[in-house]
């Protein structure tokens, strides 16, 4: 007996698409596609659920992080929470440690480790927009605080904004040109941000710094080096 078959309309890939004419009809096996929707929804409910208690507590306003019910706990037993929300990074997944430094960060608010290791937890699960406000929750409360700032650049390079990673990474070099490989960084990013001169200067501070720079990208700035006029 053949195996049966039921089509996806236009109208329904229209929808999808945003096509404003029709389009080809599309075979599914039967009954897939309406076994996915029941699964999709299924995840996205449990995503929402997951992030909700990740934030119990807590309430994003004017760009920042806040606490907004705080627990009332001593200064050891607001310790205590962090070595856990610490342990729970190497041990649990992202709603797991968010959960956990947000407890901490209910516990010692403005907590900048606190701040960071929640923000550590969603980058984990490429939450960016959570990780970047719990970033500069952290900064915030310690300005100085160099891999909080290398962490913010970290998530302007993913998000395609060369600018801003330079402007973040730029602070942490003046700060500490020594801190990872900060030098390298910048070179990657002035690169890619349509400025060669600048890369090749941070690429030349990074190798003496004895910062790991890849090859190939160390090779297509030499070549371009030597071909210029």
């Amino acid at each position: 007996m053949s195996r049966s078959l039921y089509f996806v309309t236009a109208t329904a890939v229209m929808l999808v698409c945003g096509c404003s004419q029709p389009v080809a009809e599309i075979a599914v096996p039967n009954g897939s596609a309406a076994s996915a929707v029941p699964a999709l929804d299924a995840k996205h409910a449990l995503s929402q659920e997951r992030t909700a208690r990740a934030m119990a507590g807590l309430e994003v306003r004017g760009g920042l992080l806040l606490v907004v019910r705080p627990i009332q706990a001593t200064p050891a037993q607001a310790q205590a929470l962090l070595a856990q929300a610490r342990a729970s990074l190497v041990e649990n997944s992202w709603f797991v440690c968010c959960e956990a430094y947000g407890k901490a960060l209910r516990a010692a608010p403005g907590s900048a480790e606190a701040y960071e290791g929640f923000a550590q937890a969603a980058m984990t699960d490429v939450k960016t927009d959570l990780a970047e406000v719990a970033l500069r929750s952290a900064l915030k409360f310690e300005p100085s605080r160099l891999s909080a700032r290398f962490k913010l650049g970290e998530l302007r390079q993913m998000a395609g904004d060369y600018a801003g990673a330079r402007e973040e990474w730029a602070q942490v070099a003046a700060a500490s040109p020594r801190f990872r490989d900060v030098e390298a960084r910048l070179a990657t990013v002035a690169y890619f941000d349509g400025d060669a001169p600048s890369a090749r200067r941070h690429l030349a501070k990074a190798k003496a710094l004895g910062q790991s720079v890849p090859p190939q990208f160390e090779a297509l700035l030499t070549s371009q080096t030597e071909g210029r006029p």
